[in-house]
């Protein structure tokens, strides 16, 4: 992936770029017959982790930004030809859902100051909350290994949060899902 993406010959624009190392990169013969076989061992998640690592390579940006599913497994059938409109749509859904998520997390903090206007100066509710609204569900033992800190203390964080209704459990064994959601129109 990464020499396909460092070629000197590809094209400056990024959706010709993309389009180029997708093409590149997809299988040319179907796999067993099955077009959609191929897509399984494509390297779709390589593209997509490159695009989020080193966003330069693809022209996109000089800075890692998160862009979720910049590219689809559906490009890499080998039934069909992916075109430049394909690519756009993708390179523009991904800044979109970029764009949104990055707006939702000043809106998180604010919700959670709210909330929460006085707490000890090492409390670690704020870093719980964030990770729970960047993951959107975490058991105790997840959040007890990320603090580090014990599961009761962790189970402690997160009945905290449900609260004041910044999350929820269906049972005693269930993940806490974060229950606020922040809507974002542009």
């Amino acid at each position: 992936m990464r020499l396909v993406a460092a070629s000197p010959n590809l094209p400056a624009d990024p959706a010709a770029r993309l389009l180029t190392i997708v093409r590149s990169l997809r299988r040319s013969a179907d796999v067993d017959g099955d077009p959609l076989s191929a897509t399984a061992s494509s390297p779709c998640w390589a593209v997509n982790l490159f695009a989020v690592a080193e966003p330069a390579l693809f022209g996109l940006s000089a800075h890692p930004l998160p862009f979720p599913g910049l590219v689809r497994r559906r490009l890499f059938r080998a039934d069909r030809d992916p075109d430049r409109d394909d690519i756009s749509e993708l390179i523009l859904d991904a800044l979109y859902e970029t764009l949104c998520d990055v707006a939702r997390v000043p809106r998180a903090a604010a919700a959670f100051a709210g909330a929460f206007p006085v707490l000890r100066e090492q409390s670690r509710l704020h870093s719980v909350w964030m990770l729970l609204f960047a993951y959107g569900s975490i058991t105790p033992a997840q959040l007890a290994r990320a603090l580090p800190c014990t599961k009761a203390g962790a189970a402690k964080l997160l009945r905290q949060l449900a609260g004041q209704s910044f999350a929820v459990t269906h049972g005693r064994y269930e993940p806490y899902v974060c229950n606020l959601r922040f809507s974002v129109d542009y």
